[in-house]
């Protein structure tokens, strides 16, 4: 049997920052000219996602920004702990999955 526990996600902080400025697509599905956009924005997701630097450092990179968001409140836990849901659509040999 399947044992489900909720948890306290992390997430932007809308009064902060507004979604639309805040969230981008998948790494792999970020063109460079769409890079060059949201990273125009500085609390965008894409500098989590596709953190600038060669090697190691894009990840330290990362990393400081992560601290620093939630340091500044832009990232912040949830206060009660609950379910997420997510919906994703998707083509199929010609149909909506």
């Amino acid at each position: 049997m399947i044992t489900l526990h909720p948890f306290r996600a992390i997430r932007f902080n809308a009064s902060k920052i507004p979604l639309s400025r805040a969230l981008c697509p998948p790494y792999d599905a970020i063109s460079s000219s769409l890079g060059r956009r949201l990273r125009k924005y500085p609390a965008n997701a894409i500098h989590l996602e596709l953190p600038e630097g060669q090697g190691d450092k894009k990840y330290k990179n990362a990393l400081q920004i992560w601290r620093d968001w939630r340091s500044q409140r832009i990232l912040q836990k949830d206060p009660q702990s609950g379910f997420y849901l997510c919906e994703q659509v998707f083509p199929w040999k010609g149909k909506k999955f």
